[in-house]
């Protein structure tokens, strides 16, 4: 995987410098909403989103400007420039959804930026490490792909129905009920589709398939692998330490991605590697390797108080997983030994 990490929209272009106010409560939230009347209105124009609750109005205060789009919370931004970045972002986004091309395979929409598409681009690991690609389709476009696709076959299958097309190409999906689809895969081939079944029944080994090629020697690649995590990231590798400093320096820079399974898989062994030595270097503990047998692989893991810690498994859950839309503290990867049960919240 040697392209370029995709960083979102809103700091590809602009570095805008957002924040959001959420009460506590409904008393400090009307609390706060009042001292805005005595502001001074902002003269823009702001598009009103699905979500807003009440008109969008901006305020200009003394150190910025809010904008208020739901009751009780507000967005701040640092200055009047950086709003107009904002809304410069949005006209962009919302100018290439009318100049998107339709095609009854790739039905593609936008909601917010352009790298939440619909349908998304995923793909998984074969045991050699070859990426076999396919598109996931959400309840809003799966009824307009199978009603436009060349079927010629139909079979029920383990994870739902496949339906085969004329191209080559089959569906995979299931409705939980009609108009709402669990899942809904399109694959460029039938072969495909039973590489997925093989990929998905490995359960707990899945998340390690194809990702090692390294073997044993991954601790030998310490260095190497640490300068593939801050390349791609546009961080100088001495500012990848283990203290306060670099941990922010590498969390911000990791909050600005765009995940997708490509760059998780790009991602994963370095950012590994990195949170092994950060766990040694503030709890303890020792990387140990094993033999996962399912995919004809060896692994490494912390061994710590006696015990394997599965940080690879933390680490894709509160990091790395494509459809997860919130990224926790590097910290949140690690375990101190204490409060067992922790480590599987």
């Amino acid at each position: 995987m040697d392209k370029e990490i995709p960083f979102k929209t809103k700091n590809t272009k602009y570095g805008l410098q957002i924040n959001s106010f959420i009460p506590r409560d409904k008393r400090e939230g009307e609390h706060v909403m009042s001292q805005f009347q005595e502001r001074e209105l902002l003269q823009v124009e702001l598009r009103s989103k699905d979500f807003e609750e009440v008109p969008p109005v901006a305020y200009l205060l003394p150190n910025g400007v809010a904008v208020i789009e739901r009751q009780y919370s507000y967005v701040f931004y640092k200055t009047k420039q950086d709003l107009e970045n904002a809304l410069r972002v949005d006209q962009l986004v919302q100018t290439e959804i009318k100049q998107l091309e339709k095609d009854p395979y790739y039905k593609r929409t936008f909601t917010k930026f352009p790298y939440e598409e619909d349908p998304k681009a995923r793909m998984f690991l074969l045991k050699d490490g070859t990426p076999v690609p396919y598109l996931q389709y959400s309840s809003k476009t799966y009824r307009a792909l199978i009603d436009d696709f060349p079927e010629v076959d139909r079979e029920q299958v383990k994870w739902g129905e496949l339906i085969i097309g004329n191209d080559g190409k089959c569906i995979l999906f299931r409705e939980l009920e009609p108009g709402s689809v669990y899942r809904c895969l399109l694959f460029s081939h039938r072969q495909d589709y039973e590489f997925y079944f093989a990929y998905m029944s490995l359960t707990d080994a899945r998340l390690w398939q194809g990702r090692n090629p390294q073997g044993t020697e991954f601790l030998a690649q310490r260095e190497t692998l640490l300068d593939a995590l801050a390349d791609p990231l546009k961080l100088k590798r001495e500012a990848l330490t283990y203290d306060k400093t670099g941990q922010n320096a590498l969390h911000r820079a990791l909050w600005e991605l765009i995940y997708t399974d490509e760059v998780t898989h790009q991602l994963f062994l370095p950012l590994l590697m990195y949170l092994g030595e950060l766990q040694i270097h503030t709890y303890g503990g020792e990387w140990r390797f094993k033999e996962v047998a399912e995919i004809e692989a060896v692994v490494p893991y912390i061994w710590f108080k006696n015990e394997e810690f599965d940080l690879a498994q933390k680490m894709y859950d509160k990091i790395l997983d494509p459809d997860n839309m919130g990224l926790q503290p590097l910290a949140a990867c690690l375990w101190n030994g204490k409060n067992k049960n922790w480590m599987y919240k």
